[in-house]
């Protein structure tokens, strides 16, 4: 994430939302990782061995809800590798190479 940037977060029971606003950003639109954790999830859904790959967005989202940013981090990162060996196996190469974009975005934002 660059230097000069806006970073919020928030929570309740239910939900965190994680915004991240660059500093030099034209539009003044956040990036959103709860959503994007959200499309992620979705886009996991029947992808790869059982259910370990939403699994694993499942917790990353509980850890974010807890606010342990350290958690999520480590979670993304097994999601990254998991993809990253199931790519052309247990899930279609452009299917990885997509959803390991998005989870590098996420920990991006997060700052893993």
């Amino acid at each position: 994430m660059p230097a000069g940037g806006s970073l919020s977060v928030t929570s309740d029971p239910a939900s965190v939302t994680i915004s991240y606003i660059p500093a030099d950003s034209t539009i003044g639109a956040p990036e959103n990782a709860s959503g994007l954790l959200t499309a992620l999830a979705a886009a996991l859904k029947g992808v790869g061995p059982g259910t370990s790959l939403a699994d694993k967005v499942a917790a990353v989202q509980r850890a974010l809800a807890a606010l342990d940013t350290r958690a999520a981090c480590g979670v993304l990162t097994g999601l990254a590798n998991q993809l990253s060996a199931q790519s052309g196996k247990q899930v279609p190469a452009g299917t990885a190479a997509q959803r390991l974009a998005d989870v590098r975005t996420i920990q991006g934002l997060l700052r893993c």
